[in-house]
């Protein structure tokens, strides 16, 4: 399964971190940091609630205004 993502490169980008860095939108060092505008990012298929994704936008304040999605897959 893959994460489509689609947004405007000059005003956002696409960080995939875990849970605490989404819940707090910071963004830890060396997290995965996708600027494209189009992004395809594998989510990985689990059966436990372990198996979240978690991705938020960077600028700004877009995370802590919502800009931020959390996947889960069964």
């Amino acid at each position: 399964m893959h994460a489509v993502f689609k947004y405007n490169p000059n005003f956002h980008d696409v960080v995939k971190v875990d849970e605490g860095s989404y819940n707090s939108c910071r963004v830890p060092n060396g997290a995965p940091r996708y600027k494209s505008g189009n992004e395809h990012i594998r989510i990985p298929h689990c059966k436990t609630d372990a198996c979240k994704s978690f991705f938020i936008c960077s600028v700004a304040a877009h995370c802590n205004d919502g800009m931020k999605v959390a996947i889960a897959t069964e």
